[in-house]
């Protein structure tokens, strides 16, 4: 480790790892909080918890038995039985208590679940503080277990080449151990070494196959544009796990941008059995319609989406826009106007209100919106060419001009130059027209097809060849 970092390492010393064996990896007296298929299913568990699973999986898992001390043979158990409950309040209350009553020694079973909770209360470095203390009380091979969640407190904190640090450590004792290449490889994939986290993730799948190993190779691949094999991942994910919405949300997303929208549907509507009010499902499946141009169908998805996530402006600008299409410009405003309230720095939200507001003749309204989303977005080119088209029906030409001009610096684009075109036979300034249309005909003849406004243009070019003689 670097100089810089080694005050972060302090209490791990690495020369001191003793031989692990191969079954010591599937000791279940430690639980890791951090893996879902380790959590109970049910997050309201309470003191009052009547699972009649519960009783047997207590038989099952039974604490580990360190020291003669038969009080803290039952504190442990104890503290064991609170925390499968999820009773991670009354546990800490029972260590608190243990604590003060046996001189401040703890032991490393409690130290260890105590490091647990804080971490899943969001309290990394007192987490990384008492996994450091554990690790130094122990001196058999159960240490591998605590330097392995050490390294996942470096993965949470950010120090990703600490972790990776920590987990060839272990590695070199156990090289099959995948989950500490599956950890790795989430290391690496932080660091967007896609060859090296690659490696590491198809090996910790060969050893062994999990939904978690695949969804993460999935993501991978699709970040290194490898969009076929990363949904061959997420399928074979959904294979291990069937109902899994998130899943099958991922899946209809990539298809949407393979333009295969069928299959798209199909895995939206999937999602939306398993689960009726998941949200992400429910905008996959609406913005489909949307593009599709089924707003009705879009408008129902939106107002469910609304109710689910009532804070996404996401949603309201979507449903703003299937309200537009509808001619509903009132409605279309006022969804708008929620999305802003939301997020009042997104560029984007704010250019659609302009839009509507442009489309509705509302001249004013629509410059304060494009030019909020022209602050916010100075880079893209559409946003100079409407704020000319407003400039041009509020009878200021002169600044229309010179947003035409600044959306032709940006790009050289047939439609803003047919915009710039009539907007100079409106104000009557034919010379610069004739000049911005040969330029049009050049560009229009080899890139038309781009736009819808492409049927528009169409129509209007006879008109215009006419007047410009």
């Amino acid at each position: 480790m670097s100089n810089n970092n080694d005050d972060e390492a302090k209490g791990i010393n690495m020369d001191k790892f003793e031989e692990i064996e191969k079954n010591d990896q599937n000791n279940p007296s430690f639980i890791d909080i951090t893996n879902p298929s380790n959590k109970t299913t049910d997050k309201n568990n309470n003191s009052n918890n009547n699972n009649p699973n519960e009783n047997n999986i207590i038989e099952k898992i039974k604490p580990p038995q360190k020291t003669s001390d038969n009080a803290i043979d039952s504190l442990n158990f104890l503290v064991h039985r609170f925390f499968l409950k999820n009773m991670f309040t009354e546990c800490l209350e029972v260590l608190s208590k243990f604590s003060k009553n046996k001189n401040q020694y703890e032991s490393t079973y409690s130290l260890f679940i105590k490091a647990l909770i804080k971490r899943a209360g969001g309290n990394i470095n007192e987490s990384l503080s008492l996994f450091r203390q554990g690790y130094k009380q122990l001196n058999d091979n159960t240490n591998f277990y605590i330097l392995k969640e050490i390294g996942k407190n470096f993965i949470l904190l950010g120090k990703y080449k600490m972790a990776i640090e920590i987990y060839d450590s272990v590695l070199e004792k156990n090289s099959e151990d995948w989950d500490c290449l599956y950890h790795k490889g989430l290391c690496y994939f932080n660091l967007n070494m896609f060859n090296e986290s690659l490696e590491c993730l198809n090996k910790a799948n060969e050893i062994n196959c999990t939904e978690d190993i695949l969804i993460t190779l999935g993501k991978l691949y699709i970040n290194n544009n490898d969009i076929k094999n990363g949904i061959d991942k997420y399928e074979n994910a959904l294979d291990i796990n069937p109902n899994n919405s998130d899943i099958l949300t991922a899946l209809g997303t990539l298809y949407t941008k393979q333009n295969d929208n069928e299959r798209a549907f199909d895995y939206f509507e999937q999602a939306m059995e398993k689960n009726k009010k998941f949200s992400n499902s429910l905008l996959g499946l609406a913005s489909l319609y949307q593009f599709q141009g089924k707003f009705e169908d879009a408008v129902i998805q939106y107002k469910i989406s609304t109710i689910t996530n009532p804070n996404s402006a996401l949603v309201w600008n979507n449903l703003g826009l299937c309200f537009f299409a509808k001619n509903k410009f009132i409605a279309a405003t006022t969804c708008l106007k929620k999305a802003i309230y939301l997020e009042p720095f997104e560029w984007m939200i704010n250019f659609n209100l302009g839009l509507i507001y442009l489309g509705n003749l509302q001249y004013s309204s629509a410059f304060i919106y494009m030019n909020t989303a022209a602050s916010l977005k100075n880079d893209y080119y559409l946003i100079y060419m409407y704020l000319g088209i407003i400039l041009s029906y509020l009878d200021d030409i002169g600044n229309a001009i010179q947003y035409y001009d600044k959306a032709l610096s940006l790009q050289e684009d047939y439609l803003v130059l047919f915009n710039y075109v009539v907007s100079l036979i409106k104000n009557e300034m034919l010379a610069n027209a004739k000049e911005k249309f040969m330029k049009f005909e050049k560009i229009y003849s080899s890139k038309k097809g781009q736009y819808m406004e492409d049927n528009i243009i169409e129509e209007d070019l006879p008109k215009i060849k006419k007047l410009l003689g």
